[in-house]
């Protein structure tokens, strides 16, 4: 058993596409493979989508604190053989005329496609190890869920970063919406016996737009012996 503390800590305008403040907002999912999230199949921290979340409109060169309420995440965690995948998944937008009530209904349905995505790479990797290790002591190994982390930020890049799945999501099922900017996202592996922190550094700068945002933080584990 461990502690898991995801801290995404600043927002900053560093180029801004309008002369008008910017109405910047977060979609943030934290992501997280252990011995309970595959047990119950929700891979997914949920936090509040909607616009606003950062504190309002940001001018070019602004910067601010994320709210503890949309950046931080705290989660005891139970390791797989010895190991746990966590990181981090953002999506920054820029508010339109989207009302509240449909943004959260995009994030809760990408919530879930997410959470399916990662169920489906989990279990087709060590579902059949654990389900054997009911009845006798079998585990998958260390390099097994080192793969399996390297293999799902691999593809989450691939589909819903570079393949813009999350703009395509949300297009698909509620039609306009608000502007999408980039999404960006961290990744790691953390051994259960160890204490280990890395550092967030995200730069939402798509190609065509006179756009610079930037995150910082951290992701730490931490022994309860600690």
């Amino acid at each position: 058993m461990g502690r898991l503390i995801i801290d995404l800590q600043d927002f900053e305008v560093c180029e801004k596409q309008e002369i008008t403040k910017d109405e910047s907002y977060l979609w943030v999912f934290g992501i997280l493979i252990d011995l309970n999230t595959f047990s119950n199949k929700n891979y997914i921290v949920r936090k509040r989508p909607t616009h606003g979340n950062l504190g309002g409109s940001f001018g070019k060169g602004e910067s601010r604190s994320i709210p503890e309420d949309l950046g931080k995440i705290t989660k005891s965690v139970e390791g797989i053989a010895g190991m746990i995948a966590a990181g981090v998944l953002v999506v920054a937008w820029e508010h339109d005329v989207t009302k509240k009530s449909k943004q959260k209904a995009a994030y809760d349905e990408t919530c879930k496609i997410l959470s399916d995505f990662i169920d489906e790479k989990t279990t087709a990797a060590i579902g059949d190890i654990l389900a054997s290790g009911e009845d006798a002591d079998v585990e998958p190994t260390k390099s097994e869920m080192r793969k399996l982390s390297r293999d799902i930020e691999a593809k989450i890049k691939e589909e819903f970063i570079n393949g813009n799945k999350v703009n395509a999501i949300v297009t698909s099922i509620f039609g306009g919406f608000d502007d999408y900017i980039e999404t960006c996202q961290k990744f790691e592996t953390f051994n259960t016996s160890e204490n280990k922190e890395v550092g967030i550094e995200f730069k939402f700068k798509p190609e065509g737009k006179s756009i610079d945002y930037r995150i910082n933080g951290t992701i730490n584990y931490k022994t309860l012996d600690d």
